[in-house]
């Protein structure tokens, strides 16, 4: 879920907080203080008018939002410190120069501590001040009763406070007095619960004329996005926080997973080495053993296979049976083939092929029960209705 969060000037005054759910760009009614505010939720912030000043600079052509240290750009116009203000860039203007936003690192600080505190999280920073759309040529000023806010241009505008005999306000008046071009009209836009102001005098103050226009609901669909406060230093964590802090709550976790990964690389390496030395030291044995059994042996390159070959040789010449003659093999096939059909019987280098017809689905069961499975594989049905089997025996197994 998405929700706008409008800040107040003093961004410790919680219950001052305002906030509404957004539909995509449609904002719902505006409800007061934190204490309802969906936690967990994506918080686009709106700075307030009087903590924001808008102004602008001519600006290098490149890289003009990655500019570093934007304020000492204006700091001939600024009255405080530019060591203490964060600045950043807006969209470029009609007479070349760029929109230029500046508020107090602190002031930020505190904001974006509130938010968070409250269990949300910020992605983005607007001005309230360029939130009501203009009409051409016009101002647009935003009425709280005790004073408000007026868009003058695409990025420009500032807040006022209300005048205490009921006329114009000062910062209103000044800003005629330095405009370049002054507006055809200004438009003001009462909040609901603030009673409307004397235009008529307002419009003998300022020397233009000063319309009612509709209420100001907080915020509108459409509304300007065109500067982003939270840029640079500021710029948005992810939900997983940034790469140093999560960098640091990671390291006991990264510390212990290397401890482990080490210890098991250090005990499988000992078990290999191990392993190989007993496998080192049965080959030898084995070698020595062959040799002593063999002593005519002139090379031994694999004494297991070897011996089982020699000593196959001796049985034979003493007339003795091997398991991988034809008469051992045969007589292991034998009970598998009772009560079947031999169509063909290969014997050749110590393996036994048999095809056989089996009169049934049972029948060949039987025979892969007594040779196993994989010794004896079916293939598709006769022409006779039988069931042909082929078996193969070796002296190792199927």
């Amino acid at each position: 879920m998405s929700i706008v969060v409008f800040i107040p000037e003093q961004p410790r005054e919680l219950a001052r907080y305002r906030w509404a759910a957004l539909n995509g760009s449609q904002p719902g009614p505006l409800q007061a203080g934190v204490a309802g505010v969906p936690p967990g939720a994506d918080a686009v912030l709106v700075a307030p008018s009087n903590a924001v000043r808008l102004t602008s600079a001519r600006l290098p052509a490149k890289n003009r939002r990655r500019l570093t240290q934007l304020a000492f750009a204006v700091e001939d116009e600024l009255a405080a410190d530019a060591a203490s203000l964060h600045a950043v860039a807006g969209s470029e203007l009609a007479d070349g120069l760029n929109a230029v936003a500046l508020c107090e690192r602190e002031w930020m600080e505190q904001a974006l501590a509130a938010v968070r505190g409250a269990g949300l999280v910020p992605v983005s920073m607007r001005v309230e001040t360029l939130l009501p759309p203009l009409d051409v040529g016009a101002w647009v000023a935003v009425w709280n009763g005790a004073g408000g806010f007026v868009r003058t241009g695409v990025a420009t505008g500032l807040g006022y406070d209300a005048d205490p005999a009921g006329g114009a306000p000062l910062a209103l008046r000044l800003a005629m007095g330095e405009a370049k071009f002054l507006p055809k009209q200004i438009v003001v836009r009462s909040i609901a619960t603030a009673r409307a102001p004397d235009l008529a005098a307002w419009s003998v103050a300022l020397g233009v004329p000063v319309a009612g226009g509709a209420l100001w609901p907080g915020l509108e669909a459409g509304w300007d996005k065109s500067i982003e406060l939270m840029s640079g230093e500021f710029a948005p964590r992810s939900r997983l926080g940034s790469l140093p802090e999560l960098a640091r709550a990671l390291r006991p976790a990264l510390a212990i997973a290397v401890l482990i990964v080490v210890a098991q690389f250090v005990l499988t390496g000992a078990e290999w080495i191990k392993l190989k030395s007993e496998q080192r030291r049965l080959q030898t044995q084995m070698v020595s053993d062959f040799k002593a059994a063999f002593p005519g042996a002139q090379q031994v390159d694999y004494p297991a296979l070897q011996m089982r070959r020699n000593l196959a040789g001796l049985r034979g010449a003493s007339g003795m049976t091997d398991e991988a003659d034809f008469l051992a093999l045969a007589a292991r096939a034998a009970p598998a083939l009772a009560g079947s059909r031999i169509k063909l019987m290969k014997y050749d280098k110590e393996r036994l092929e048999v095809d056989a017809v089996y009169p049934s689905a049972q029948a060949l069961e039987r025979a892969q029960r007594t040779l196993g499975a994989n010794a004896v594989v079916s293939q598709p049905a006769g022409n006779d209705g039988g069931i042909d089997a082929h078996i193969v025996l070796t002296a190792e197994g199927a």
